[in-house]
């Protein structure tokens, strides 16, 4: 089976041992041993590298040229523009369109989806950049060594590189959530030992994890909820939670993220559609305060009107006075909303660009370290 889709992994290789793209061609290989003509794919590349999207690719036009049907779920519009030969757009869930991909540029189907043309989906918010928030010095832990930044007041610091690059890794470690094997990290020049979570909130630190259904979120309880658990003590009145402290408090951050829900407190929140979970997760880390974001892959799997206000948001933050350092595997993303970019390379140091110099094949070299 897997010769016949010129998928190179042995068969007696356990699957946790496989990186992400490699798992899902095993999958596609499984579900294909069943007889069925059509496979479904919904958002498949998120996680994967370049060459695994492309190893991808390759494996999907082979099924079509074999007669298959591929049903390519995504809200990478280049890769839609790249892959598919016909597309239909939903909006709100109705159909805007469905036509032949050579008759659609990227633009049209940017248009289509969410109003507003492709230039509009990385709006860049022009901040006063001031002094030092946070310094990273000689930093190391699992999967990165000796990383050193600063990031500003008022900046947006992205954070480059290819999957394993230790990007994750990096921002969680200063959160506290990963252990550090040395270095040092300071706040507004003084220098700071955070070694659990609890502690970077209590520093006014907000994280926004890569995985919000198995860290981000509680899935089981009330939007409501999600948004006031990092401040439960201001919402309990004796013995008791404060229906009406929480429902302040939630219809507060519900109306400043635009969070689409029929009733935060009735509604749970693994009900709620991608960008409308992660503008959840967003309130909660606004509703606790925080002075410094990181966040970590902010617009992975959500729409593009959802992408676009959680951009808008990142700017507001920042031009009230906030640092912001963001992790993205969307390169067009990094150069569109951030100040400056930091590249990371197998765990090392790549490189920095300044906006003023910001060009995507450059990045990409660094990236790829050639």
């Amino acid at each position: 089976m897997l010769k016949e889709w010129e998928i190179d992994i042995a068969p007696s290789t356990m699957v946790s041992e496989l990186s992400m793209g490699a798992r899902q061609l095993v999958e596609i290989a499984r579900e294909l041993s069943t007889g069925g003509k059509v496979i479904i794919l919904d958002e498949p590349t998120s996680s994967l590298t370049y060459k695994e999207i492309d190893h991808l690719f390759t494996v999907l036009r082979l099924l079509r040229d074999k007669g298959y049907v591929v049903i390519f779920i995504s809200h990478r519009l280049n890769e839609v523009s790249n892959l598919v030969d016909q597309v239909t757009v939903l909006r709100d869930g109705e159909k805007m369109a469905t036509a032949e991909t050579r008759s659609l540029d990227v633009d049209q189907i940017c248009r289509l989806i969410a109003c507003r043309d492709m230039s509009e989906l990385f709006p860049k918010t022009e901040a006063t950049i001031r002094d030092v928030a946070l310094e990273v010095k000689n930093l190391s832990g699992e999967g990165f060594r000796g990383i050193s930044f600063q990031v500003h007041w008022g900046e947006i610091l992205g954070i480059a590189g290819l999957v394993g690059a230790g990007r994750s890794e990096l921002i969680r470690a200063i959160y506290g959530v990963n252990e550090k094997f040395g270095g040092e990290i300071h706040l507004e020049g003084q220098r700071i030992d955070i070694a659990s979570p609890t502690e970077a909130i209590e520093r006014r630190i907000g994280l926004l994890t890569e995985d919000r259904g198995a860290e981000g979120t509680f899935p089981d309880l009330s939007v409501a909820k999600n948004l006031i658990v990092l401040k439960m003590e201001e919402v309990i009145k004796g013995l008791f939670l404060n229906n009406q402290g929480i429902r302040q408090k939630a219809d507060s951050l519900v109306k400043k993220l635009g969070i689409i829900t029929y009733d935060p407190y009735v509604q749970i929140v693994s009900e709620l559609s991608g960008g409308n979970q992660q503008k959840t997760v967003l309130g909660r880390l606004i509703g606790s305060r925080p002075r410094i974001l990181l966040l970590d892959e902010p617009t992975r799997g959500v729409d593009i009107a959802s992408k676009t206000e959680i951009h808008r948001f990142m700017g507001q933050f920042v031009r009230e006075g906030g640092a912001i350092v963001m992790v993205s595997s969307e390169l067009d993303e990094l150069l569109g909303v951030s100040d400056r970019i930091l590249v990371l390379h197998e765990g090392n140091f790549g490189g920095f660009f300044e906006r003023n110099t910001f060009e995507k094949e450059s990045i990409l070299r660094c990236m790829m370290n050639v």
